[in-house]
């Protein structure tokens, strides 16, 4: 089920649709139909984060315990980037978005971060060692968070491209894809 999330966004679909059809032909094993029911109901959560939806707002503190909403960034082309200092993957990721962020800041993009850490320090010493200079925020409650209540993300990394008006227009983007995303956007 987690390497659902790992498919880009125009191979979901497919993958839904071969798995209606596997559905249909095996019944009447109930490993499968469980199995199923299980990624139906992950492609169901996962609505809100669909392409072409609005993005909900994320009111959040940010390291100086002051409230950071994702909306005083609209009008920008926003990377909505969830991560967490215990993800591997997450790090891996840092060097690209200080790529793209230093590349295209001037020119319209911009970045949130919202950790979901759920220890304080681990969170406070990745932003030291990893020095990112936009906006981070957090209720250090890990999955717990609730922006989980908004955003259901099951596994991290998770990013998603808004547009000036707040609404998905991509989601995923690793290593250089965010940044020929932003090539096309930002011309």
């Amino acid at each position: 089920i987690e390497l659902i999330h790992y498919l880009q966004d125009s191979d979901k679909e497919n993958f839904y649709k071969n798995i209606a059809n596997l559905e249909k032909r095996f019944s009447d094993h109930v490993a499968f139909k469980n199995l199923a029911a299980e990624i139906k109901n992950q492609a169901e959560r996962s609505k809100p984060l669909a392409i072409g939806q609005m993005a909900p707002e994320i009111t959040m503190n940010d390291v100086e315990g002051k409230p950071f909403s994702l909306s005083q960034l609209k009008g920008q082309y926003v990377l909505v980037d969830f991560w967490a200092s215990w993800c591997g993957p997450c790090k891996g990721e840092i060097p690209y978005l200080k790529e793209a962020y230093t590349r295209f800041h001037d020119k319209g993009f911009r970045i949130l971060s919202v950790s979901l850490d759920d220890k304080r320090d681990a969170w406070m010493n990745a932003l030291h060692t990893f020095q990112m200079p936009w906006p981070q925020v957090s209720d250090v409650n890990g999955f717990h968070s609730v922006v989980n209540e908004l955003y259901p993300i099951p596994s991290i990394p998770k990013t998603l491209l808004l547009d000036p008006e707040g609404k998905i227009i991509a989601t995923d983007l690793r290593g250089h894809a965010l940044d020929q995303r932003l090539e096309q956007l930002l011309k």
